[in-house]
């Protein structure tokens, strides 16, 4: 369960949230079961690579670059991080997670004093609004392919394409969707 969404003000649905296959980790919780998987050294992530495991999951091949650049070097001991273990976890169990409609959680440990995010990017301040309640749950617990898409394109195609490649993608796409989805 998380407290963001990186959906910058897209709505998914009529629901008070839906379920993805990322557990965003600014305001995550998680249960018990979720913990007994997590395994900080990643031992089965060479296991699982080999096995064409991201392949299986992932359609789309710069996010598998990025999963497998990430996962090998977390494994190696070259990322020092306790997130991406997380992921592989989540993963690799088939989990979903609950995600908001909108963004609850606001990180403001950006800048010169943080300890991983120095550099200021779009999710440094990404704006925060309440849940309505009562909650409208969703009738299915379904994966939000779109939600995970956008995701995956705010978070993972940045790293693997020149930035004016980059900018010249939202732009196209910002006018494609009206303005909506910007950096």
């Amino acid at each position: 369960m998380s407290g963001t969404s990186y959906q910058f003000g897209r709505r998914r649905g009529p629901y008070s949230y839906f379920f993805s296959r990322y557990p965003h980790v600014w305001g995550w919780a998680g249960w018990r079961r979720t913990w007994r998987r997590y395994d900080v050294d990643m031992a089965l992530g060479p296991e699982a690579r080999d096995a064409g495991w991201l392949e299986q999951l992932h359609d789309r091949r710069f996010v598998r670059g990025f999963w497998r650049t990430m996962f090998d070097d977390t494994h190696a001991g070259r990322v020092d991080t306790w997130d991406y273990q997380l992921v592989f976890a989540c993963q690799a169990a088939g989990a979903l997670s609950v995600t908001p409609e909108v963004n609850l959680v606001r990180n403001v440990g950006f800048g010169d004093g943080a300890t991983k995010t120095t550099r200021r990017n779009r999710f440094a301040e990404m704006p925060t609004a309440p849940m309505p309640f009562p909650l409208r749950h969703p009738p299915f617990v379904v994966r939000h392919r779109e939600a995970d898409e956008e995701t995956e394109n705010a978070q993972h195609l940045a790293p693997v394409l020149p930035v004016r490649l980059l900018r010249a993608w939202w732009k196209v796409r910002r006018r494609l969707s009206g303005g909506a989805g910007a950096p």
